[in-house]
């Protein structure tokens, strides 16, 4: 989710500097207790060694799968509900990441010109669309 909020606010890069947190979120030198990593690995409790993967994770794989480099940030509708970010890239194909992050599934709809096209994204999930102009 950071990852939608970072470059919806107009950020030309993101940096995570966990990769990989604890289930406490450690370990780290002071900064940012509350931060997550791309995966958690268990240490010391009753899942210790497993691993789990972050939205963040799901969220960096669409970025980076979808999302061109050199690609330009667009303008997209702001929602509380459905956080999103959209792009262009420079082979003219937009890209749009949603994420749900409610128990209920929410209905999205991508309007670009005189097309649309809306979807039921489930809760707790990301999903990425993608268009031609």
């Amino acid at each position: 989710m950071n990852i939608i909020d970072y470059t919806r606010n107009w950020a030309k890069s993101v940096t995570k500097w966990s990769l990989a947190v604890d289930q406490n979120r450690g370990p780290h030198n002071g900064g940012c207790g509350t931060c997550d990593g791309l995966i958690t690995v268990h240490n010391g409790d009753g899942r210790h060694g497993q691993v789990d993967y972050t939205i963040e994770y799901y969220t960096m794989g669409h970025l980076t799968k979808f999302v061109q480099p050199g690609a330009a940030r667009i303008a997209s509708t702001a929602s509380s509900d459905v956080p999103n970010v959209a792009w262009r890239n420079t082979d003219g194909t937009k890209a749009l990441i949603a994420y749900n992050d409610s128990a209920s599934a929410k209905t999205v709809t991508v309007n670009w010109g005189g097309q649309h096209a809306t979807y039921s994204l489930p809760g707790k999930t990301s999903a990425t669309f993608t268009w031609k102009s």
